[in-house]
């Protein structure tokens, strides 16, 4: 015999767990006695024609601000003024107005400077070759 048959006829079948005889008979009517009162709903307001419209104007206003930016990304990635301008600082400072970076960055100073980061970008392929090249020559003076 199995094990499963000892147990049934050990323990029975029953799960101790009874229905009252004509519970589901009476449950319906039980439970809407019980369930509160129905309320009524109010009518729903009509929406004013701003609220409407309000949407379509947050949409716009969402794609003006994604034209302005890429206004400034392109403004910022092409030449100003017909004029080819290597860096983008140049550009900022032009769009920006301010007097004392374009006159930094229309000096020789700033060419020179510019022209000796190319010169050393052209020399070396990582920056680990240069800090190699550059702590050699310190050690070395």
């Amino acid at each position: 015999m199995k094990e499963e048959n000892i147990l049934k006829d050990k323990i029975g079948t029953e799960t101790g767990f009874k229905v009252p005889e004509d519970y589901f008979d009476s449950f319906r009517t039980k439970m809407l006695d019980e369930l509160p009162p129905v309320v009524k709903m109010r009518p729903v307001a009509e929406l004013s024609r701003w609220q409407k419209l309000k949407p379509y104007f947050y949409m716009a206003a969402m794609f003006m601000g994604i034209w302005c930016m890429m206004k400034l990304f392109h403004t910022v990635s092409t030449s100003y003024n017909g004029d080819e301008i290597e860096g983008s600082e140049q550009v900022i400072a032009m769009v920006n107005g301010d007097s004392e970076t374009i006159d930094y960055f229309t000096s020789e100073s700033y060419q020179a400077d510019y022209e000796l980061m190319l010169s050393a970008s052209d020399e070396y392929n990582d920056i680990h070759e240069f800090k190699e090249a550059f702590n050699d020559t310190m050690l070395n003076s």
